[in-house]
């Protein structure tokens, strides 16, 4: 039987603004790397705004009620050895 490796799909997801009809689309895929999109409810507007290489942690991260400000927790770490000097 033959396999086929197929990447998986990207994966959005999104945070709302409370009071504003503003968000924040994260797009993350392909490996470790995130786009962020601002989203602009009222007319259906996109902002791009960079392409972060690393993982941002959508369940440690929030968007002011106000839509103007958002907190995010994002590693860039790569898995290091630990090592002892002689």
């Amino acid at each position: 039987m033959e396999r086929y490796h197929t990447k998986p799909p990207a994966r959005v997801q999104v945070l709302l603004a409370r009071d504003a009809p503003l968000g924040v689309v994260l797009r993350r895929g392909p490996s470790h790397k995130v786009c962020t999109l601002g989203w602009d409810r009222r007319d259906d507007s996109f902002t791009l705004g960079q392409w972060y290489h690393g993982r941002i942690y959508t369940e440690q991260c929030d968007i002011s009620p106000d839509g103007l400000y958002w907190i995010y927790f994002a590693l860039n770490g790569k898995r290091h050895e630990a090592t002892l000097g002689a």
